[in-house]
């Protein structure tokens, strides 16, 4: 199918250390009310988009980034956990990155 997304070779593809690390900084200053959702609309999945959209957390308890940890389990696939402090909690964010079209997309997000 023409409209289909297409595979990208990671020759082709940006770095996937400082695309993680900016993604999640800017989810979170989503979630903190300093950007707009629609940020992410480009690189994220229809349902990650919307998970991210729906989730909004206390002001009081905005989410700050502890550590990132990036696998790559096939070329073109990137998989990252990823520690936040929310106020006195820690929690853990799941993602996943494909290599589409030229660019990485998040197909899944969870937060644990």
């Amino acid at each position: 199918d023409e409209f289909s997304p297409v595979p990208t070779p990671l020759s082709n593809l940006p770095d996937i250390e400082t695309w993680i690390k900016k993604y999640v900084l800017t989810t979170v200053e989503i979630w903190g009310g300093r950007r707009p959702v629609s940020q992410l609309a480009r690189w994220s999945h229809r349902r990650v988009y919307q998970q991210i959209a729906e989730n909004s957390y206390d002001e009081r308890a905005k989410p700050k980034i502890r550590k990132i940890y990036i696998q790559e389990p096939i070329e073109g696939v990137a998989e990252s956990m990823v520690t936040l402090r929310f106020g006195e909690r820690v929690r853990s964010l799941t993602l996943r990155f494909e290599g589409v079209d030229e660019r990485w997309l998040c197909t899944e997000f969870k937060l644990l």
